[in-house]
């Protein structure tokens, strides 16, 4: 199966490594955290102790709860 994270970064309007912010719909920013696309998904802080969130999250832009705020 093809890898397709370049596409949907570029569906989503960033580029794979583009830093962005993760706000609710309303524009309230999820936190101040800075994330980026890579070939594997969402990635964000190293020191983040929940990664898991980050599948999460991806979820939630696709399905419109979340948005990308680019920096």
């Amino acid at each position: 199966m093809k890898n397709s994270m370049k596409e949907v970064a570029d569906l989503l309007g960033v580029r794979i490594g583009e830093k962005f912010h993760i706000k609710f719909a309303d524009g309230e920013r999820l936190c101040n955290e800075i994330y980026y696309f890579t070939e594997n998904g969402i990635t964000g802080p190293d020191a983040y102790e929940f990664q898991d969130d980050w599948d999460s999250y991806l979820i939630r832009i696709l399905l419109g709860e979340y948005e990308i705020e680019k920096i």
